[in-house]
């Protein structure tokens, strides 16, 4: 998105931030709610002292937009490993060949799916592909830099691993929330105001 000429500020109706009118593609949108309610192409958001400053919005979001991050449920089994005995361990065994978890600290966190064909990754830009490329299709070190560039300790493995208990398994369904460029950038957001 190109800097804007006018630095006249605007308040967006949608989530009450201030920003520079200039700098949306609607006229009382700001550019992240432009994008997000309409796909129109987003800030690439720099911030200082709390507001990006090329659109000069704040990094509030609506209730609204807040709550449609897409989630998928999986159905599950679990078990306890020996000497880990109040933790449980999602082996995710129903998962296909393209599909993956991604554990924060540990947790089953968010879920990336690929194309059958393996050349795209569903809500991620190609950018993901060439990052596969670079690191020679390694999916656990493509996702392990990602994480670490977000100041986040993501992996596609959990740590969570050993001799199980025996009758310990059970079923489990597990919200996830599916990994996507939005998602990404929330987090970016999440992070440069905090």
């Amino acid at each position: 998105m190109k800097k804007p000429i006018n630095q006249e500020k605007a308040v967006c109706v949608e989530c009450e931030s201030d920003y520079f009118k200039n700098s949306s593609e609607m006229a009382e949108l700001c550019p992240n709610c432009a994008h997000e309610l309409y796909g129109y192409p987003n800030c690439e958001h720099k911030f200082d002292n709390g507001n990006c400053i090329k659109c000069g919005w704040n990094g509030k979001t609506s209730e609204y937009l807040k709550n449609q991050t897409e989630k998928i449920t999986l159905e599950t089994e679990s078990y306890l490993i020996e000497g880990k005995e109040n933790e449980r361990f999602f082996p995710f065994l129903e998962l296909e060949f393209n599909e993956d978890v991604v554990y924060e600290n540990d947790i089953p966190k968010y879920y990336l799916s690929f194309s059958e064909d393996l050349k795209s990754a569903y809500g991620i830009g190609k950018w993901i592909m060439t990052e596969l490329e670079k690191n020679n299709h390694d999916l656990r070190k493509t996702i392990t830099l990602i994480g670490q560039s977000l100041n986040l300790n993501w992996d596609i493995f959990s740590t969570n691993v050993g001799k199980q208990i025996d009758e310990s398994w059970k079923s489990e369904k597990i919200e996830l929330t599916i990994l996507t460029d939005n998602v990404i950038e929330k987090i970016k957001t999440h992070y440069n105001n905090v």
